[in-house]
């Protein structure tokens, strides 16, 4: 692991809320690992691995339950993940909202978090905690907590996997994992990883997309509120804003939602005057001008928001549409600017 690995400073509000639900003090566990606080509030802001390792750590040394990291299934909340957090909650299925969370952290971190395969039956998500492994065990199971935990919210009940595996020894409150996850559970595995059944992973999740307009209600909401009509392109821009965030919108995957062809979708989209690209870019760059003049704008998660693999073809995209790079439409659209 090197000192330059980060996560999300918000991510680590697991912890802090992990620590009080124990009654341990969080203030002096992140003075001591030189994480501060205040950061987790704000978007976009990042923490190295190592200090998260070290608080982890600490954490640890102090809380007397071997399975305090199961917790987490607890106190978790969609705003400790920034944009993935409601991202995962808006899919139209789990495996949507973990194909979501793999981009997202090769958008936002840089380095792999998950691992997604299929079978013909299952859906297999092996998580990585990092470039190196955790010293702390709690962290890995505070992370699979949580991920059984946004399973369960979005498809509104309880859900048993058909294995959750960890790479670390079975601990002495080692019941406690089956009676969270409901399945078998086997330690000292090869991989940390949870298998779903694929009918439960494909299975159209109720109220889909509702919970998204929270992160960034008056933007979502707003353009949503525009788009009215029954012509083609109307009903277009309202697939490309639910999958955006998705990261692979093209002309097959709205059509899909239509129920119609490809071809039979640019043929309706020509006759109303334009094409599935020009659309989509209309959509990117409306959404992108609201996202940027929000306060404390975070350049990745609007790449991540907008679809795009890197803030590079982000930019590049902005350009294109505006003559000028994000940055630099921020300052000339900033109060005084």
């Amino acid at each position: 692991m090197t000192s330059r690995t980060t996560n999300l400073a918000s991510v680590v509000h697991v912890l802090w809320k992990l620590l009080e639900y124990h009654n341990v003090n969080p203030m002096p566990v992140f003075r001591q690992a030189r994480l501060d606080p205040e950061l987790m509030k704000k978007p976009g802001a990042r923490f190295r691995l190592d200090m998260i390792e070290k608080a982890w750590d600490l954490a640890d040394a102090r809380i007397e339950d071997p399975c305090f990291g199961l917790k987490a299934a607890e106190v978790w909340h969609p705003s400790d993940f920034g944009a993935l957090g409601y991202a995962m909650l808006a899919s139209d299925t789990l495996k949507t909202a973990f194909y979501r969370m793999e981009r997202y952290h090769k958008v936002i971190a840089g380095w792999k978090f998950v691992s997604i395969s299929e079978s013909a039956d299952e859906l297999s998500i092996i998580f990585f905690a990092g470039p190196s492994a955790p010293r702390v065990f709690a962290r890995v199971d505070a992370v699979m907590s949580v991920l059984i935990g946004i399973c369960r919210k979005n498809l509104g009940r309880d859900i048993a996997p058909h294995l959750v595996t960890f790479r670390h020894e079975m601990p002495s409150c080692h019941k406690e994992y089956e009676k969270l996850f409901s399945c078998p559970v086997r330690f000292e595995s090869k991989v940390d990883s949870m298998v779903l059944p694929l009918d439960l992973a494909n299975e159209i999740l109720p109220g889909a997309s509702q919970e998204f307009l929270v992160v960034s209600e008056e933007i979502m909401s707003s353009y949503l509120a525009e788009i009215e009509g029954d012509e083609t392109v109307h009903k277009v821009k309202k697939i490309i804003v639910s999958q955006l965030p998705s990261g692979n919108v093209t002309d097959e995957t709205v059509a899909y939602e239509l129920f119609t062809s490809s071809r039979n979708l640019q043929r309706k989209l020509r006759a109303e005057g334009t094409s599935f690209r020009l659309v989509l870019d209309e959509v990117r760059y409306h959404m992108a001008r609201k996202y940027l003049l929000k306060r404390d704008a975070d350049m990745s998660e609007i790449t991540f928001l907008l679809g795009f693999s890197s803030q590079s073809s982000f930019s590049r995209a902005f350009k294109r549409w505006s003559g000028m790079s994000p940055r630099e439409f921020i300052r000339k659209h900033a109060p005084g600017g």
